[in-house]
């Protein structure tokens, strides 16, 4: 009987690492505002690892985990991208000069992706494959076409 109002309230979940993954952030960015408060972790390293820099790698590995290997790639290029910068303490000037690099990196990974053999949507949407055999057949049993 507890079990079944226990699962009733709180049904099993099928992405068991999606949700492993969030509650260990949960912990983890807890543990750091902790740290900060008490002095234990510097202001610039707390800047550095709470950031939305830090939230796009932390997302793109979610999804190399999750095999969206190019969206992955992708959000934790861009990612370390602008974090570079703080780290090295390369300034602005850094970004200004070398952001083309992002539109660059974006197209030469869409275009792998259109020239790759394994680019074919497991739906069917790639060339020829909307369009089948198929036959009708009348009343009398004849094929129409």
């Amino acid at each position: 009987m507890f079990r079944q109002i226990f699962f009733s309230i709180f049904k099993p979940r099928k992405d068991i690492l999606g949700a492993a993954l969030a509650s260990i952030a949960i912990v983890v960015l807890g543990a750091l505002f902790l740290g900060r408060n008490l002095g234990l972790i510097s202001h610039e390293l707390f800047r550095i690892i709470v950031s939305w820099q830090m939230l796009l790698i932390f997302l793109g590995i979610g999804a190399i985990i999750k095999k969206n290997y190019t969206s992955g790639a992708v959000l934790v290029f861009i990612g370390s991208f602008f974090l570079t910068p703080k780290i090295t303490g390369g300034g602005t000037h850094l970004l200004e000069t070398w952001w083309p690099l992002l539109l660059i990196a974006l197209g030469i990974v869409l275009i792998m992706k259109i020239i790759s053999p394994n680019s074919r949507s497991k739906k069917g949407h790639c060339g020829n494959s909307f369009t089948s055999e198929v036959s009708y057949k009348s009343e009398k049993g004849n094929e129409a076409f």
